[in-house]
């Protein structure tokens, strides 16, 4: 189940954010299959890292959270935003996930 307003096509492509679009990559990051959204190509770059906790309450944490606030930055900057290991789209490494 995807939250209100995010609607992904199945390749993994493209992803409407609210009314404008973001383009979704599966990158490969040391091993961890990493969702990354971008959306513009002027200015200078931001990077966009959401909180939250995977696993303790749905849509916790991802960059779907970012879609509104990537929209208002593309017209100026290049946006990123991506899912940390085990949120969103991207997966948990092998070794699983600790706070060292």
């Amino acid at each position: 189940m995807s939250p209100p307003g995010r609607h992904k096509d199945k390749s993994r492509g493209a992803q409407q954010e609210g009314s404008s679009m973001s383009q979704s990559q599966l990158l490969d990051v040391a091993g961890v299959s990493t969702r990354v959204l971008t959306q513009g190509d002027a200015g200078p770059t931001m990077v966009f890292l959401h909180g939250g906790t995977p696993g303790v309450t749905p849509y916790c944490g991802g960059s779907h959270l970012w879609g509104d606030v990537l929209s208002a930055f593309a017209a100026d900057c290049r946006v990123i935003a991506m899912d940390l290991p085990g949120a969103g789209g991207t997966d948990v490494p092998e070794a699983g996930l600790a706070v060292d």
